[in-house]
């Protein structure tokens, strides 16, 4: 906030301190700005599941641009509605592709926070997330061992799949079509190095 007194830009932003946790105050917060707002969401080295929750944020504003450095991948686990959708998604995906033509019923809670799954292969559902669960908790260790031969690769991997579950919240919610992608910049800043960028568009009616 200071910096932006001293460049003479205090008239054109705002600053407010809040918990990402209460949705509902960040809303509406968000929502009491003016209209026609352009949002743009950046996050620097949002550790562990707090990358996801600035992301969802994007999501959920439909910001034009986001841009967040992520840092860590076991901790603020809370925040980690990503991470959760995707292993629904794992799930999902496993039934759909090996047992097509079974009858089961399954309900998304769009944050990622709760599977509700219904019919006799709901015991094949429980056991597909927790294999995702334990393998995501595998490349988790791997991504935060500092100077491990997989280090990176862990990061990429796991930057991955959390884009790949926001690209598919928003297939679901059909309001938006997100584009996103990572980038890196040099190590030498840090090892936690990947940043999720990307960018939403309005669907037509």
């Amino acid at each position: 906030q200071k910096r932006a007194q001293d460049a003479n830009l205090e008239s054109y932003m705002s600053f407010r301190l809040c918990d990402i946790t209460d949705r509902k105050n960040v809303m509406d917060i968000f929502l009491s700005t003016k209209e026609n707002t352009n949002y743009f969401v950046y996050g620097l080295h949002c550790c562990g599941g707090l990358s996801e929750a600035a992301v969802d944020l994007a999501l959920t504003l439909g910001a034009k641009f986001f841009c967040v450095s992520t840092c860590c991948f076991r901790s603020n686990d809370h925040l980690a509605c990503l991470s959760k959708l995707a292993d629904t998604m794992a799930s999902s995906s496993s039934v759909v592709t090996k047992l097509p033509k079974m009858q089961t019923e399954v309900a998304i809670d769009i944050n990622g926070d709760e599977t509700m799954v219904a019919g006799k292969n709901s015991q094949y559902y429980s056991e597909q997330v927790e294999h995702h669960i334990d393998d995501r908790d595998m490349v988790s260790s791997l991504a935060v061992l500092v100077g491990s031969h997989g280090q990176h690769r862990g990061i990429h991997v796991l930057n991955d799949m959390r884009l790949t579950a926001a690209k598919y919240k928003c297939q679901l919610e059909g309001k938006y079509t997100l584009k996103c992608w990572q980038e890196a910049f040099p190590v030498k800043y840090s090892v936690q190095n990947r940043i999720l960028v990307g960018t939403l568009q309005t669907n037509k009616p």
